[in-house]
Protein backbone atom coordinates (compact mmCIF):
# COMPACT_ATOMS: atom_id res chain seq x y z
CA UNK A 1 0.00 0.00 0.00
CA UNK A 2 1.09 3.73 -0.84
CA UNK A 3 1.57 5.49 3.30
CA UNK A 4 0.77 8.73 3.16
CA UNK A 5 0.92 11.78 6.06
CA UNK A 6 -0.88 14.93 6.63
CA UNK A 7 2.52 16.46 7.51
CA UNK A 8 5.52 17.30 5.52
CA UNK A 9 7.67 14.88 7.12
CA UNK A 10 6.31 11.86 8.50
CA UNK A 11 8.06 11.27 11.90
CA UNK A 12 9.32 8.13 12.26
CA UNK A 13 7.94 6.13 8.65
CA UNK A 14 11.11 5.20 6.32
CA UNK A 15 11.16 3.33 3.16
CA UNK A 16 12.90 -0.05 2.45
CA UNK A 17 16.15 2.12 1.98
CA UNK A 18 16.05 4.11 5.03
CA UNK A 19 14.40 7.52 3.77
CA UNK A 20 11.65 9.62 5.08
CA UNK A 21 9.12 10.37 2.97
CA UNK A 22 8.98 14.33 2.33
CA UNK A 23 6.01 16.46 1.08
CA UNK A 24 2.39 17.55 2.29
CA UNK A 25 -0.26 15.48 1.51
CA UNK A 26 -1.38 16.18 -2.22
CA UNK A 27 1.81 17.93 -2.84
CA UNK A 28 2.50 15.54 -6.09
CA UNK A 29 -1.21 15.68 -7.83
CA UNK A 30 -1.10 19.53 -7.12
CA UNK A 31 2.39 19.93 -8.94
CA UNK A 32 1.67 17.75 -11.73
CA UNK A 33 -1.78 19.79 -12.26
CA UNK A 34 0.09 23.14 -12.51
CA UNK A 35 2.23 21.76 -15.31
CA UNK A 36 -0.07 20.42 -17.28
CA UNK A 37 -3.41 18.76 -18.16
CA UNK A 38 -2.60 15.73 -19.23
CA UNK A 39 -1.45 13.16 -16.55
CA UNK A 40 0.10 9.48 -17.66
CA UNK A 41 1.36 6.97 -14.81
CA UNK A 42 3.41 3.84 -15.61
CA UNK A 43 4.13 1.97 -12.60
CA UNK A 44 5.62 -1.47 -12.29
CA UNK A 45 5.72 -3.23 -9.07
CA UNK A 46 9.35 -5.58 -7.66
CA UNK A 47 8.31 -9.13 -9.16
CA UNK A 48 5.13 -8.44 -10.72
CA UNK A 49 6.12 -8.85 -13.94
CA UNK A 50 3.32 -6.21 -14.80
CA UNK A 51 2.89 -2.75 -15.51
CA UNK A 52 -0.13 -0.73 -14.66
CA UNK A 53 -0.62 2.47 -16.97
CA UNK A 54 -3.00 5.25 -15.55
CA UNK A 55 -4.04 8.29 -18.10
CA UNK A 56 -6.52 11.06 -17.44
CA UNK A 57 -6.87 14.60 -18.21
CA UNK A 58 -7.14 17.53 -15.44
CA UNK A 59 -9.79 18.96 -17.81
CA UNK A 60 -12.05 16.17 -17.00
CA UNK A 61 -12.42 17.09 -13.49
CA UNK A 62 -14.16 20.44 -14.42
CA UNK A 63 -18.33 20.57 -14.11
CA UNK A 64 -18.62 17.24 -12.26
CA UNK A 65 -20.12 17.16 -8.87
CA UNK A 66 -18.24 13.96 -7.69
CA UNK A 67 -15.23 11.72 -9.16
CA UNK A 68 -16.69 8.71 -9.34
CA UNK A 69 -18.24 10.94 -12.57
CA UNK A 70 -14.23 11.88 -13.68
CA UNK A 71 -13.25 9.64 -16.84
CA UNK A 72 -10.01 7.44 -15.90
CA UNK A 73 -8.24 5.41 -18.48
CA UNK A 74 -6.49 2.56 -16.94
CA UNK A 75 -4.76 -0.73 -18.49
CA UNK A 76 -2.18 -3.34 -17.32
CA UNK A 77 0.43 -5.00 -19.55
CA UNK A 78 2.82 -7.78 -19.42
CA UNK A 79 6.43 -6.40 -18.96
CA UNK A 80 9.98 -7.40 -18.04
CA UNK A 81 10.78 -4.13 -16.90
CA UNK A 82 12.52 -3.13 -13.58
CA UNK A 83 10.63 -1.56 -10.91
CA UNK A 84 9.66 1.98 -10.78
CA UNK A 85 7.20 4.40 -11.65
CA UNK A 86 7.56 6.94 -14.76
CA UNK A 87 4.98 10.33 -14.58
CA UNK A 88 4.44 11.58 -18.10
CA UNK A 89 2.77 15.67 -18.44
CA UNK A 90 1.59 16.51 -21.58
CA UNK A 91 -0.46 19.44 -23.03
CA UNK A 92 1.57 21.63 -21.15
CA UNK A 93 -0.11 25.02 -20.01
CA UNK A 94 2.69 27.47 -20.32
CA UNK A 95 4.79 26.13 -23.08
CA UNK A 96 6.85 29.18 -23.01
CA UNK A 97 8.86 28.08 -19.87
CA UNK A 98 10.32 25.32 -21.71
CA UNK A 99 12.15 27.05 -24.39
CA UNK A 100 14.70 29.72 -25.03
CA UNK A 101 16.06 31.75 -22.26
CA UNK A 102 13.24 30.16 -19.91
CA UNK A 103 15.47 26.64 -19.73
CA UNK A 104 18.11 28.42 -18.14
CA UNK A 105 15.66 29.31 -15.34
CA UNK A 106 14.41 25.68 -15.03
CA UNK A 107 18.09 24.71 -15.09
CA UNK A 108 18.38 27.71 -12.01
CA UNK A 109 15.95 26.41 -10.09
CA UNK A 110 16.51 22.91 -10.36
CA UNK A 111 20.49 23.21 -9.46
CA UNK A 112 18.94 25.36 -6.15
CA UNK A 113 17.00 22.79 -4.69
CA UNK A 114 19.00 19.97 -5.51
CA UNK A 115 22.20 19.87 -3.68
CA UNK A 116 25.64 20.20 -5.91
CA UNK A 117 27.54 18.48 -3.14
CA UNK A 118 27.78 14.47 -4.14
CA UNK A 119 28.50 14.25 -0.18
CA UNK A 120 24.74 15.24 0.47
CA UNK A 121 22.17 13.07 -1.46
CA UNK A 122 22.35 9.64 -2.52
CA UNK A 123 20.43 10.13 -5.69
CA UNK A 124 21.20 11.74 -9.24
CA UNK A 125 18.65 13.68 -11.10
CA UNK A 126 18.86 13.91 -15.06
CA UNK A 127 16.62 16.21 -17.02
CA UNK A 128 16.50 16.70 -20.70
CA UNK A 129 14.00 19.56 -22.58
CA UNK A 130 13.38 19.42 -26.21
CA UNK A 131 16.68 17.61 -26.51
CA UNK A 132 18.72 19.88 -24.44
CA UNK A 133 20.34 17.89 -21.52
CA UNK A 134 20.01 20.42 -18.61
CA UNK A 135 23.18 20.26 -16.33
CA UNK A 136 22.68 20.79 -12.88
CA UNK A 137 25.58 22.34 -10.46
CA UNK A 138 28.13 20.57 -9.60
CA UNK A 139 30.59 21.96 -6.83
CA UNK A 140 33.13 19.69 -8.02
CA UNK A 141 36.18 18.34 -5.51
CA UNK A 142 38.75 20.02 -7.79
CA UNK A 143 37.22 23.75 -6.96
CA UNK A 144 37.14 22.81 -3.25
CA UNK A 145 40.70 22.08 -3.20
CA UNK A 146 41.52 25.20 -3.90
CA UNK A 147 40.40 26.74 -0.86
CA UNK A 148 42.58 28.33 1.99
CA UNK A 149 40.43 27.11 4.90
CA UNK A 150 38.19 24.01 5.33
CA UNK A 151 36.09 23.33 8.09
CA UNK A 152 33.79 20.50 9.40
CA UNK A 153 31.26 20.53 11.68
CA UNK A 154 29.39 17.69 13.03
CA UNK A 155 26.50 17.45 16.12
CA UNK A 156 25.77 13.47 17.24
CA UNK A 157 22.73 14.75 19.23
CA UNK A 158 25.14 15.61 22.17
CA UNK A 159 28.58 16.86 21.16
CA UNK A 160 29.44 19.73 18.65
CA UNK A 161 32.92 19.11 16.89
CA UNK A 162 34.11 21.66 15.01
CA UNK A 163 37.31 20.85 12.65
CA UNK A 164 39.31 23.26 10.64
CA UNK A 165 42.37 23.96 8.80
CA UNK A 166 44.39 26.52 6.68
CA UNK A 167 46.96 26.27 4.23
CA UNK A 168 50.11 28.14 4.65
CA UNK A 169 48.94 30.79 1.68
CA UNK A 170 45.90 31.75 4.30
CA UNK A 171 49.32 33.71 6.10
CA UNK A 172 50.26 35.65 3.21
CA UNK A 173 50.66 39.17 3.24
CA UNK A 174 48.61 41.13 0.58
CA UNK A 175 51.17 43.76 0.93
CA UNK A 176 53.98 43.28 -1.85
CA UNK A 177 56.21 44.62 0.28
CA UNK A 178 56.07 42.08 3.20
CA UNK A 179 55.84 39.01 0.25
CA UNK A 180 59.41 38.66 0.59
CA UNK A 181 59.95 38.77 4.66
CA UNK A 182 57.30 35.88 4.33
CA UNK A 183 59.26 34.26 1.87
CA UNK A 184 62.30 34.25 4.06
CA UNK A 185 60.95 33.84 7.67
CA UNK A 186 58.11 31.21 6.30
CA UNK A 187 57.85 29.40 3.29
CA UNK A 188 61.69 28.53 3.38
CA UNK A 189 61.62 26.01 5.98
CA UNK A 190 57.49 25.10 5.30
CA UNK A 191 56.74 26.90 7.91
CA UNK A 192 58.46 24.93 10.84
CA UNK A 193 59.51 28.10 12.56
CA UNK A 194 56.25 30.15 12.59
CA UNK A 195 54.63 26.87 13.61
CA UNK A 196 57.07 26.70 16.67
CA UNK A 197 56.05 30.24 17.55
CA UNK A 198 52.23 29.89 17.27
CA UNK A 199 51.90 26.90 19.15
CA UNK A 200 53.41 28.65 22.29
CA UNK A 201 51.42 31.45 22.15
CA UNK A 202 48.81 31.49 25.22
CA UNK A 203 45.46 30.54 23.00
CA UNK A 204 47.01 27.91 20.94
CA UNK A 205 45.56 25.73 23.58
CA UNK A 206 42.09 27.30 23.01
CA UNK A 207 42.23 26.14 19.76
CA UNK A 208 44.02 22.92 19.82
CA UNK A 209 46.34 24.01 17.40
CA UNK A 210 48.04 21.56 15.14
CA UNK A 211 50.56 21.01 12.24
CA UNK A 212 48.84 19.19 9.60
CA UNK A 213 49.97 15.66 8.79
CA UNK A 214 50.55 16.24 5.40
CA UNK A 215 52.12 19.35 3.49
CA UNK A 216 48.48 20.34 1.37
CA UNK A 217 47.40 21.87 4.84
CA UNK A 218 49.36 24.19 7.41
CA UNK A 219 47.53 23.86 10.60
CA UNK A 220 44.51 21.99 11.98
CA UNK A 221 42.33 23.62 14.84
CA UNK A 222 39.57 22.69 16.66
CA UNK A 223 36.36 23.07 19.31
CA UNK A 224 34.39 20.66 21.03
CA UNK A 225 31.60 21.58 22.80
CA UNK A 226 28.74 19.73 24.39
CA UNK A 227 24.89 20.41 23.83
CA UNK A 228 24.63 21.58 27.65
CA UNK A 229 27.46 23.75 27.72
CA UNK A 230 25.55 27.00 24.82
CA UNK A 231 24.68 29.68 26.87
CA UNK A 232 20.95 31.01 26.17
CA UNK A 233 19.08 28.10 24.76
CA UNK A 234 15.39 27.53 24.62
CA UNK A 235 13.69 25.03 26.55
CA UNK A 236 11.07 22.80 25.21
CA UNK A 237 8.71 21.00 28.24
CA UNK A 238 11.67 21.63 30.63
CA UNK A 239 14.42 20.19 28.14
CA UNK A 240 17.08 22.28 26.23
CA UNK A 241 15.22 21.71 22.30
CA UNK A 242 17.58 19.77 20.78
CA UNK A 243 17.26 20.38 17.45
CA UNK A 244 18.75 16.60 16.20
CA UNK A 245 22.33 15.47 14.63
CA UNK A 246 23.94 17.64 11.60
CA UNK A 247 26.42 17.80 10.11
CA UNK A 248 28.39 20.03 7.14
CA UNK A 249 31.27 21.75 5.50
CA UNK A 250 32.46 24.89 4.45
CA UNK A 251 35.39 25.86 2.13
CA UNK A 252 36.73 29.50 2.16
CA UNK A 253 38.94 31.01 -0.45
CA UNK A 254 41.01 34.45 -0.88
CA UNK A 255 41.29 36.35 -4.39
CA UNK A 256 44.07 38.36 -3.17
CA UNK A 257 46.39 35.53 -2.34
CA UNK A 258 46.57 33.38 -5.05
CA UNK A 259 48.08 30.08 -6.27
CA UNK A 260 48.46 28.19 -9.26
CA UNK A 261 45.80 25.61 -7.89
CA UNK A 262 43.34 27.75 -9.97
CA UNK A 263 44.83 26.26 -13.24
CA UNK A 264 43.71 22.80 -12.82
CA UNK A 265 40.07 23.65 -12.88
CA UNK A 266 39.97 26.89 -14.96
CA UNK A 267 42.43 28.81 -17.70
CA UNK A 268 41.90 31.69 -16.66
CA UNK A 269 41.42 32.95 -12.49
CA UNK A 270 38.92 35.46 -13.40
CA UNK A 271 36.07 32.11 -14.40
CA UNK A 272 37.64 30.86 -11.40
CA UNK A 273 37.01 33.73 -9.31
CA UNK A 274 33.36 33.95 -10.80
CA UNK A 275 32.67 30.63 -10.67
CA UNK A 276 33.34 30.60 -6.66
CA UNK A 277 31.52 33.45 -6.48
CA UNK A 278 28.04 32.42 -7.87
CA UNK A 279 28.55 29.19 -5.89
CA UNK A 280 28.97 31.40 -2.34
CA UNK A 281 26.67 30.93 0.59
CA UNK A 282 26.31 28.24 3.29
CA UNK A 283 23.07 26.30 2.34
CA UNK A 284 20.95 23.94 4.06
CA UNK A 285 19.94 20.53 2.53
CA UNK A 286 17.62 18.27 4.04
CA UNK A 287 18.11 15.08 2.48
CA UNK A 288 19.82 16.16 -0.44
CA UNK A 289 16.99 18.91 -1.29
CA UNK A 290 17.50 22.94 -0.45
CA UNK A 291 15.79 24.48 2.14
CA UNK A 292 15.28 27.77 0.86
CA UNK A 293 17.27 30.19 3.38
CA UNK A 294 18.70 33.40 2.71
CA UNK A 295 22.02 34.16 0.71
CA UNK A 296 23.11 35.19 4.42
CA UNK A 297 21.55 33.67 6.49
CA UNK A 298 24.22 33.10 9.06
CA UNK A 299 25.42 36.93 8.60
CA UNK A 300 28.71 36.58 7.67
CA UNK A 301 28.53 40.03 6.08
CA UNK A 302 27.21 41.73 8.96
CA UNK A 303 30.48 40.30 11.07
CA UNK A 304 32.45 41.05 8.35
CA UNK A 305 31.28 45.16 8.60
CA UNK A 306 31.23 45.51 12.14
CA UNK A 307 34.67 45.67 12.55
CA UNK A 308 35.55 42.83 15.32
CA UNK A 309 37.84 41.05 13.02
CA UNK A 310 39.01 41.56 9.56
CA UNK A 311 39.74 37.82 9.40
CA UNK A 312 36.54 36.57 9.09
CA UNK A 313 34.89 34.40 6.41
CA UNK A 314 33.05 36.74 3.75
CA UNK A 315 29.63 35.74 2.26
CA UNK A 316 30.57 36.06 -1.18
CA UNK A 317 34.25 33.68 -0.85
CA UNK A 318 33.05 31.34 1.28
CA UNK A 319 30.47 28.41 -0.26
CA UNK A 320 29.52 25.35 2.38
CA UNK A 321 26.20 23.55 3.40
CA UNK A 322 24.65 22.16 6.28
CA UNK A 323 23.17 18.68 6.17
CA UNK A 324 19.94 17.46 7.85
CA UNK A 325 17.72 14.85 7.68
CA UNK A 326 13.86 14.38 8.13
CA UNK A 327 14.27 11.47 10.08
CA UNK A 328 16.70 13.12 12.89
CA UNK A 329 15.62 16.31 12.30
CA UNK A 330 12.44 16.63 12.43
CA UNK A 331 11.92 18.72 14.90
CA UNK A 332 13.39 21.96 12.09
CA UNK A 333 9.77 22.50 10.75
CA UNK A 334 9.94 23.66 7.17
CA UNK A 335 7.14 26.81 6.41
CA UNK A 336 4.37 25.34 3.88
CA UNK A 337 6.40 27.30 0.92
CA UNK A 338 9.74 25.78 1.95
CA UNK A 339 10.65 29.78 2.19
CA UNK A 340 12.79 28.46 5.35
CA UNK A 341 12.11 27.24 8.79
CA UNK A 342 9.36 28.08 11.42
CA UNK A 343 10.22 29.77 14.15
CA UNK A 344 10.53 27.48 17.01
CA UNK A 345 13.18 26.37 19.92
CA UNK A 346 14.48 23.77 18.11
CA UNK A 347 15.61 26.17 15.37
CA UNK A 348 16.61 29.00 17.41
CA UNK A 349 19.14 26.39 19.29
CA UNK A 350 20.05 24.85 15.46
CA UNK A 351 20.66 28.65 14.95
CA UNK A 352 22.63 29.28 18.00
CA UNK A 353 25.37 26.35 17.46
CA UNK A 354 25.91 27.61 13.87
CA UNK A 355 26.02 31.11 15.26
CA UNK A 356 28.97 29.99 17.61
CA UNK A 357 30.16 28.21 14.81
CA UNK A 358 30.59 31.80 12.69
CA UNK A 359 31.92 33.21 15.99
CA UNK A 360 34.43 30.08 16.57
CA UNK A 361 35.73 30.85 12.72
CA UNK A 362 36.59 34.28 13.59
CA UNK A 363 38.51 34.00 16.37
CA UNK A 364 40.95 31.43 15.26
CA UNK A 365 41.04 32.97 11.90
CA UNK A 366 42.23 36.41 14.09
CA UNK A 367 44.51 33.85 16.39
CA UNK A 368 45.72 32.55 12.91
CA UNK A 369 46.56 35.89 10.80
CA UNK A 370 47.67 38.28 13.79
CA UNK A 371 50.35 35.57 14.95
CA UNK A 372 51.89 36.20 11.72
CA UNK A 373 52.20 39.91 12.10
CA UNK A 374 53.34 39.41 15.30
CA UNK A 375 56.13 36.95 14.51
CA UNK A 376 57.08 39.26 11.44
CA UNK A 377 57.33 41.88 14.65
CA UNK A 378 59.63 39.57 16.63
CA UNK A 379 61.64 39.02 13.71
CA UNK A 380 61.78 42.94 12.82
CA UNK A 381 65.73 42.20 12.86
CA UNK A 382 65.81 39.71 10.25
CA UNK A 383 63.01 41.73 7.89
CA UNK A 384 64.95 44.86 8.21
CA UNK A 385 67.79 43.05 6.30
CA UNK A 386 65.78 42.47 3.60
CA UNK A 387 65.52 45.02 0.73
CA UNK A 388 62.16 45.89 -0.88
CA UNK A 389 64.47 45.68 -4.54
CA UNK A 390 66.21 42.73 -3.58
CA UNK A 391 64.97 39.97 -5.81
CA UNK A 392 64.81 35.98 -4.70
CA UNK A 393 67.75 35.28 -7.05
CA UNK A 394 69.39 37.84 -5.23
CA UNK A 395 68.26 36.65 -1.82
CA UNK A 396 69.50 32.90 -2.90
CA UNK A 397 72.94 34.38 -3.16
CA UNK A 398 73.39 34.90 0.35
Amino acid sequence: GVQTCALPICAGVTTKKGRTPLGDKGLGRLGTQRLGYNLEIFTRPEGAGIEHHVFFSWKSFQGQQSLSSVTIHRDTYATDKKKGTTLIISDLRDISMWRGDAVDQVQKSLSAMISPYKAVRDFVVAATIDGREIELTEISTKIRDTAQLKYTFKFDGEMFDVQGRAKLIFFKPDVEDESEAFRRLVEEDGGKRFFTYLSARRAAQRFALKRWSSDRWFVQYQMQRDLASFAGLELDNGQIANPGPFNGEVDAFDFGRTTEDHQSVFDRFSEYKKTVRSLSGIRVFRDGFGVRVAQDWLGLGAQWTSAKSYYVLRPTNTLGYVAITAKANASLEETTDREGFKSTPHYHNFYEMLSQFVAFTRDAQSFLRRGWNDFRKECSAEVAQISVSDTPEHLALD
